[in-house]
C-alpha cells in the first residue's frame, strides 16, 4: 500500500508552541508517493522548524552559514628586507636580518640557503644546500645564524624566506659574501735549547699568504702524543706577519698578553715579547731537544712541518711515528719512509741537525753546534722540505733571520801556497759555512797529523778566498762576519778581498826545504782536498811522514797520479819516486810579496802539473 507523507510544520506563537494539526489548521499537505518503506532522509525527511526568538529572526537552524569552516589563510609573511652577512672568517659566516610580520603575528620559521652561484629563483633556492636556522622571534627582533664548513676564500650567496603556521612562504631575500683567504705559515725559526736567561724555548712562524689564521695549532710531537703548543685565534695577518710562540708555560713572564687575541704587535711587555712580530704564550713549558717534530696544523691538514734530532740517541717509537706521518702527508721528505721503532740513524741524518756538539754526533754527519741563545733557522722561505732548507745561527727572534749560511756542503780547493811567510790560500768551489773545516799537515791512516788552522764560522760564498796566515801572533784577529771585517789599513799583511784567518797554533808552520802533504779535512772528519809539496832538494826518508800521507791521499783520489808506475804506494825507488809527484815550491821568496807557488785554478786537476811558481795573487 502506499506511504502518506504528511509535513508537519510547528511555529511559535507569542510564547507558546501550536501545533498545527492540533488547532485544524492545514500548514501541509499529505503525500503518497507509492513508496513502501521508511523514509527518504535525504529529500523526503520531515522538516521541523526549531523555533525563532521572539523578534522573529532567524535562528540557528535556519542560517545558511550553519557549521561552515573559517575561510583558509593564505597570506604569506613579510619579505625579510635586511639580510647581511657579518664576522665572516675564512670557514663561517654570520648572517643577521629583522624578524619579519605575518598576518598573524610572529612567524612560525624560517628556510635558509646557500650556494656558490646566485639564487634568485625557487628552483635554485631549492637546489641550494640547507643550513640551519634559529627558531623565529617577534617582528622588529634581531635575528642571527652562523653557517660554517665553508671553503676559503669562496664567493657564497645566502637566500632566506619566512614561514607561517598555514605554510605559506614569503619572498626570498638573499646575500653575497666572498669567505677569507686562509693564513698559511711556515716554521722560520725553532729555538729548543734556551734557558730562561734566553727568554726559554720558542717557535717562530711566517706567514706566506695574507688571511684568517684562526683555529690553527702549533703542536709539538716527541715521546708521547702530539702536544698542543697554541690554537691561533681569530687574527687576520699579513704575508711576512711573524708569530713567536713562546714555550714557556701559562702564565709566562710578567706583563704577557696573547697578541693574537689584541691582534696588537706590541701589547706584550713581557721581556722577550717582540714589538714587530705577535707573541702568544704556550701552556707547555720547553720543547724537547731532540728527536722531535714541529708542526703548524689547519683541522687535519699540514701547513709545515720540522723534525729536528741531536743525533745522539736513536729516536723513540713516539719520534719515528711523527716523522712518519709527516712524510706521508708530503710535509717532510724522506728518502725511506720512517717507521716506528729505534736504531734508525739514517733517518735521523735526514733531520734538522739539533745538535750541539762541536764534533760529529752518534749517528755520523756535520757538528750542529746548536747552543742556548742559537736556534734552527730557515732560509727565508724557502720549503724544499728537507734539511737543507735550515742552519743554525744567534737567535732573531720576532724578526727576519739571519743571512742563510748552507750547514753542509761546503767545499773546498787549496789555490796557492808560500811556505815561508805562511801562507795558504783557500777557494770556497761551493758556498756555505766553513765552521768546523780543519786543514792538517801530513795527516795518514790512523793520525790526522799536525794542525795548521781551524777556520772560524764563515760563510763563504762561492769563489771565496780564504787566506790562512799560519803562525800569526797571539791576538791577531780573524774575520767571521766580512772580508774587510779587519782592513788591512789596521792589520798589515791581511786582504781586503779575502777571509783571513790567524792560526796561533803551536805547530802551524810549513818547513819549506822538506816534502808534504796539506790536507783539509770536513766537520764530519772526512778528508775533501789535498796536495803535495816538495822542493826537490832533499829526499823524504822512509820514516818521515810525508809517504804515509801521500800513500793517503792517493788512496783517497785526492792527488794523482793514484800509483807510481803502477807500483803502490810510491817510494824513494819506485818510478817515478814519491817526490816526484809532488809539486814543486822550489823558489817561492821569503816574503808575502815575493812568488808563490799557485795552482792554475781552483778545478784544474789535482796533480804536481797543475802547480807552478809565479808572481803571488793572494786573496785575488
Amino acid at each position: 500500500m502506499g506511504y502518506a507523507r504528511c509535513m508537519v510544520a510547528t511555529r511559535a506563537f507569542g510564547t507558546g508552541l501550536v501545533t498545527a494539526l492540533g488547532l485544524g489548521i492545514i500548514v501541509g499537505a499529505c503525500t503518497d508517493d507509492g513508496f513502501d518503506g521508511p523514509s527518504d532522509a535525504g529529500t523526503d525527511a520531515p522538516f521541523i522548524d526549531a523555533g525563532g526568538n521572539d523578534n522573529d529572526e532567524p535562528d540557528a537552524g535556519d542560517h545558511p552559514d550553519a557549521g561552515d569552516v573559517s575561510p583558509p589563510d593564505t597570506t604569506p609573511p613579510d619579505r625579510v628586507t635586511d639580510l647581511a652577512a657579518s664576522a665572516v672568517s675564512h670557514a663561517s659566516v654570520n648572517l643577521t636580518w629583522t624578524a619579519p610580520a605575518d598576518d598573524a603575528g610572529m612567524v612560525a620559521g624560517y628556510e635558509l640557503r646557500y650556494a656558490r652561484t646566485p639564487i634568485s629563483t625557487l628552483a635554485e633556492f631549492t637546489a641550494a644546500t640547507s643550513a640551519t636556522a634559529p627558531g623565529p622571534l617577534a617582528p622588529g627582533s634581531e635575528q642571527t645564524a652562523t653557517v660554517t664548513g665553508l671553503t676559503p676564500d669562496t664567493e657564497y650567496h645566502f637566500a632566506i624566506r619566512a614561514r607561517d603556521a598555514a605554510g605559506n612562504f614569503g619572498e626570498l631575500s638573499s646575500v653575497a659574501v666572498t669567505t677569507k683567504v686562509r693564513a698559511t705559515f711556515l716554521i722560520s725559526e725553532i729555538a729548543p735549547v734556551n734557558t730562561a736567561g734566553e727568554g726559554g724555548d720558542f717557535v717562530e712562524l711566517v706567514a706566506t699568504t695574507a688571511g684568517a689564521a684562526e683555529g690553527i695549532e702549533i703542536r709539538h710531537s716527541s715521546t708521547g702524543a702530539s702536544a698542543l703548543l697554541h690554537k691561533l685565534a681569530a687574527l687576520d695577518v699579513a704575508a711576512g706577519d711573524r708569530i713567536v710562540v713562546h714555550v714557556v708555560g701559562l702564565p709566562g713572564p710578567t706583563g704577557f698578553a696573547q697578541e693574537d687575541v689584541t691582534r696588537d704587535k706590541a701589547s706584550s711587555s713581557a721581556e722577550f715579547a717582540s714589538p714587530e712580530a705577535y707573541d702568544v704564550y704556550s701552556s707547555v713549558s720547553g720543547l724537547l731537544g731532540t728527536n722531535s717534530l714541529i708542526s703548524v696544523m689547519d683541522g687535519a691538514a699540514y701547513q709545515d712541518a720540522v723534525p729536528y734530532s741531536s743525533r745522539g740517541a736513536d729516536a723513540s717509537a713516539a719520534a719515528m711515528t711523527a716523522f712518519a706521518n709527516a712524510h706521508a702527508a708530503g710535509a717532510w721528505t724522506f728518502s725511506t719512509a720512517p717507521v716506528d721503532g729505534a736504531n734508525d740513524c739514517p733517518t735521523l741524518l735526514e733531520v734538522v741537525n739539533a745538535s750541539g756538539s762541536s764534533s760529529p754526533s752518534g749517528c755520523g754527519g756535520y757538528p750542529g753546534y746548536l747552543l742556548a741563545g742559537s736556534s734552527l733557522q730557515r732560509n727565508g722561505i724557502v720549503d724544499t722540505n728537507s734539511r737543507a732548507d735550515f742552519f743554525v745561527a744567534a737567535q732573531t727572534r720576532g724578526t727576519e733571520n739571519a743571512p742563510f749560511c748552507a750547514p753542509e756542503g761546503a767545499t773546498l780547493a787549496i789555490t796557492e801556497v808560500n811556505p815561508r811567510p805562511g801562507l795558504v790560500e783557500l777557494t770556497a768551489t761551493q758556498g756555505g759555512s766553513l765552521r768546523g773545516f780543519t786543514v792538517r799537515r801530513d795527516p795518514r791512516e790512523g793520525n790526522n797529523g799536525t794542525l795548521l788552522s781551524t777556520l772560524t764560522a764563515i760563510c763563504a760564498a762561492t769563489g771565496d778566498k780564504i787566506v790562512l796566515h799560519l803562525g800569526a801572533a797571539a791576538g791577531t784577529p780573524s774575520e767571521t762576519s766580512a772580508k774587510d771585517e779587519h782592513p788591512v789599513a789596521m792589520n798589515a799583511g791581511f786582504y781586503d778581498n779575502a777571509w783571513d784567518v790567524a792560526s796561533t797554533a803551536a805547530s802551524s808552520s810549513l818547513p819549506p826545504t822538506t816534502s808534504l802533504v796539506i790536507a783539509v779535512r770536513d766537520p764530519a772528519g772526512a778528508y775533501v782536498e789535498a796536495a803535495a809539496f816538495s822542493n826537490m832538494t832533499a829526499v823524504p826518508t822512509e820514516t818521515s811522514a810525508y809517504l804515509p800521507s801521500l800513500t793517503l791521499i792517493q788512496n783517497l783520489g785526492l792527488w794523482l797520479p793514484a800509483d807510481c808506475g803502477g807500483v803502490a804506494p810510491c817510494t824513494n825507488t819506485t818510478t817515478p819516486t814519491a817526490r816526484d809527484i809532488a809539486a814543486s815550491w822550489n823558489g817561492v821568496g821569503a816574503l808575502a810579496t815575493d812568488n808563490s807557488c799557485s795552482r792554475a785554478s781552483a778545478t784544474s786537476a789535482r796533480e804536481a802539473a797543475s802547480w807552478s811558481v809565479g808572481a803571488q795573487s793572494f786573496g785575488e
